[in-house]
């Protein structure tokens, strides 16, 4: 869903594409989703209809359905009492179980603290007193685990007896499975049921595949309606205009910059653009292509200009007239309709004009005496972003 964001970004961004076709871009991404998912499930579906006729065929033939109702309520009658015995089977295997594992851990923890209450562990200083609860503890521990031992015992003869239960369940499943057997005019009882269940297997499968073509039609039209939507929104010729826009700022800033046999590119070509110059003068590069896309944004788009910061723009430690040049670039180019914050450890021009903030204790950016201040100030419009 996420495939080539960044170009999606940048045309956005630039106003290369408006926002409703990124809506309806995401709108058919879903359904494209939606349709790999349904005719996975409907290759799978397929393939297992296939693999069960061929191994599942039908049986036709005339049968005594009075016969085989009788029987067949037979059987169903004995499956409920198997299915019942063998449920409350499990349920108590389950509580015994857990409450003979509960008696088998109070044991080892018993036999724990009878090996830590021993006498000889005390302390030559230990008093009296300590030597008495150590006794003490250590003769209740040797009534308790003896119960506790009888307690377990209970247990295991009942889940014994469980098993015996079970052993009888099991003789009730090898009768039902006799029955199934069992024949009448070479024909059991066995055969009538799947020949049935055949019928409705493949009448299950015949309505989940309809079901989904039918699901995968519907997708289809709504996808093709909103393709022909999206067309609409592909404008070459404004594709074209910004383009020549950002060519036009970029040509610019490259010479403002002093950059030699640029390379000169469309929006989409960050790569080349800003490897144009290698070493030292690659930051400059770098600094051209973003001047040229935030000139396009601020004349192009109708996406807001939030603040621009530039952090350090004085990279690989340019000559004095470099770096003049840089600011005046950044300065006189990008703080007419934006809001402009630069973090620089120098300025090489005149910046009294501008409002600017001297870092004057390190590693902080505010004075500890004025967060209160400045909290207040700042949550109620922090809240009321929040909120709107």
């Amino acid at each position: 869903m996420y495939e080539d964001w960044q170009k999606n970004i940048l045309n956005f961004h630039t106003g290369v594409k408006p926002k409703e076709y990124y809506t309806l871009q995401g709108k058919i991404n879903l359904i494209d989703i939606d349709l790999v998912e349904i005719r996975t499930t409907l290759k799978a579906l397929k393939r297992a209809k296939k693999r069960f006729e061929e191994s599942f065929g039908r049986v036709l033939f005339d049968v005594d359905v009075k016969y085989y109702e009788e029987l067949l309520e037979r059987f169903l009658r004995k499956c409920q009492d198997l299915h019942q015995e063998e449920t409350e089977y499990r349920i108590k295997l389950i509580k015994i179980l857990s409450l003979r594992d509960e008696l088998v851990t109070e044991i080892e923890e018993s036999k724990r603290q009878l090996d830590e209450n021993d006498i000889d562990s005390l302390l030559p200083s230990a008093g009296l007193e300590a030597r008495y609860v150590v006794l003490e503890n250590k003769e209740k521990l040797l009534q308790i685990i003896p119960k506790l031992y009888e307690e377990k015992s209970v247990y295991d003869d009942q889940l014994s007896k469980i098993k015996e239960d079970l052993k009888q369940a099991i003789s009730l499943s090898s009768e039902l499975k006799n029955m199934l057997l069992e024949v009448k005019e070479q024909l059991t009882l066995q055969d009538v049921i799947k020949s049935q269940a055949s019928k409705q297997v493949e009448v299950t499968f015949d309505e989940q595949i309809n079901e989904l073509l039918l699901k995968i039609g519907e997708l289809d039209v709504a996808r093709t309606q909103l393709s022909k939507e999206i067309a609409k929104f592909e404008d070459k010729k404004r594709a074209k205009e910004i383009n020549d826009k950002f060519k036009e700022s970029l040509k610019f800033a490259q010479t403002e910059l002093g950059i030699k046999d640029p390379k000169v590119g469309t929006i989409l070509q960050y790569g080349p653009i800003s490897k144009s110059e290698t070493g030292s003068r690659a930051p400059r590069s770098i600094l051209a292509y973003h001047y040229a896309l935030l000139k396009t944004i601020e004349d192009k788009s109708t996406s807001p200009m939030l603040p621009v910061v530039i952090d350090s723009p004085k990279q690989q430690d340019p000559d004095p007239r470099t770096t003049k040049k840089l600011f005046d670039l950044c300065i006189n180019g990008l703080s007419t309709n934006s809001q402009l914050i630069i973090g620089s450890v120098s300025f090489e021009r005149e910046t009294n004009q501008f409002k600017t903030l001297i870092m004057t204790e390190k590693y902080s950016l505010l004075k500890s005496e004025l967060y209160n201040q400045v909290y207040q100030e700042i949550m109620p419009l922090y809240e009321r972003a929040a909120l709107s």
